[in-house]
């Protein structure tokens, strides 16, 4: 479970924003679909593991700052075998797992940002899954 639990986890997704009175920004984009597979746990881990390991690696995509027209930046990635959550600093990715599907939601501020999370995202959940013959159509 990476040394979290599932309650810290539900509780941390969302762009966390103290202007609204529920913490969370009130007009983010989203968009959701799901991938059918009978692996959804062992994608869910993967993508969070390396996502992860992204944020530990100075200079990759951890908070940089950059505007290079990828991805914002990551800011934190939580996981168990069931749920996962990637927070962005202007977005959040969620990942459910069950025994036949993995469904992705994606929420941003604005839409460049929901476009290129959910490129990124599915180019790697993709590449995971090739074996397979994964495809994400949002």
């Amino acid at each position: 479970m990476n040394g979290r639990s599932a309650r810290e986890i539900d509780g941390s997704a969302g762009v966390h924003r103290p202007d609204t009175p529920w913490g969370y920004a009130a007009n983010m984009l989203s968009e959701q679909t799901r991938v059918v597979t009978e692996r959804a746990g062992r994608y869910l881990a993967q993508l969070c593991e390396h996502l992860d390991q992204l944020i530990a690696r100075p200079g990759m995509h951890g908070p940089t700052g950059r505007h290079d027209g990828g991805p914002p930046d990551l800011r934190r990635v939580e996981w168990s075998a069931e749920r996962g959550v990637v927070v962005f600093e202007r977005a959040t990715f969620t990942l459910t797992a069950s025994s036949d599907e993995l469904a992705l939601r994606v929420e941003a501020e604005d839409a460049q940002d929901l476009e290129r999370i959910k490129q990124a995202l599915s180019d790697r959940i993709e590449a995971i899954g090739r074996r397979d013959g994964l495809t994400v159509t949002w």
